[in-house]
């Protein structure tokens, strides 16, 4: 929530890299509360909410570092030589639109690698599902949903 003035202890909440059981709570009570149709639309969308939930620290993480800077968005990618929308992407959490060599570059133009490394260590698996072509994406989807 860019702009918002959120309390120290919010602050601390949004920069937490979460337990896995944190994730599991906050994904179940999102269903509960959002019900079928959120159900249905994140499947549809093929959206792994708990992915999700895992990323959005990182994006909490990078947007801040940038903005400690005092750069703009602009300034990042043109510093990285990628395009702007590759750096919003990542900021915004769009994890089907990510590449995962960005994400890298970014964590280490920003000194984030060593807060990275033990997040990555937290969510070993969310990082490899990042960047993966449709096709493979499609079938992990797949053999998650037969077990």
């Amino acid at each position: 929530m860019k702009g918002v003035k959120l309390s120290k202890k919010a602050q601390a909440l949004r920069r937490k890299i979460l337990l896995e059981d944190e994730i599991r709570l906050i994904s179940q009570r999102l269903k509960e509360v959002m019900g079928q149709p959120f159900i249905d639309l994140t499947e549809q969308y093929g959206l792994n909410l708990e992915d999700n939930l895992r990323f959005q620290t990182v994006t909490v993480r990078l947007w801040e570092a940038r903005e400690d800077r005092g750069m703009s968005l602009k300034d990042a990618a043109a510093a990285l030589k990628v395009l702007q929308y590759r750096l919003r992407d990542i900021e915004d959490g769009r994890l089907k639109n990510i590449l995962r060599d960005v994400v890298v570059a970014y964590v280490g133009f920003l000194k984030l690698k060593r807060w990275f490394g033990r997040w990555k260590g937290a969510n070993p698996a969310v990082i490899w599902r990042i960047d993966i072509p449709a096709i493979s994406r499609f079938l992990f989807i797949l053999r998650s949903k037969l077990k």
